[in-house]
C-alpha cells in the first residue's frame, strides 16, 4: 500500500505518519511555507555589510526547522519560528 499526507508544520513541530505506517516505511520532503507568519516587522540599517535577512527550512529526522533570521536593528535581532508545507509518502 501506499499512503500520502500533505500539510503546514510550525518550526519544531513533527511531521506526522500516515495511519499503520512506520517512519522507515516513509519519504518526506518539505519547504518554506510562510517565513514571516506573525509579519515581525524589521528595520534594516544600510551603513555597512551585514546579516539581514535568512531562512532555514529542514528536518531532523521528522522534526522541523523553519526559521527567519532578522538582523540589523531589530529589537533584538533573532531568528523567527516560520512554517513549512511537507508531503510524506508511505509505501509499504
Amino acid at each position: 500500500g501506499v499512503a500520502i499526507l500533505t500539510g503546514t508544520v510550525a518550526n519544531g513541530g513533527t511531521i506526522p505518519l500516515p495511519s499503520g505506517y512506520t517512519e522507515g516505511q516513509c519519504k518526506w520532503l518539505i519547504s518554506m511555507n510562510s517565513d514571516n507568519p506573525l509579519n515581525t516587522k524589521w528595520d534594516i540599517n544600510e551603513s555597512d555589510p551585514q546579516l539581514h535577512y535568512k531562512t532555514e527550512c529542514y528536518t531532523t529526522g521528522r522534526v522541523v526547522t523553519a526559521q527567519t533570521y532578522l538582523g540589523s536593528n531589530n529589537e533584538p535581532p533573532g531568528w523567527i519560528a516560520s512554517i513549512a508545507n511537507y508531503i510524506i509518502i508511505g509505501v509499504k
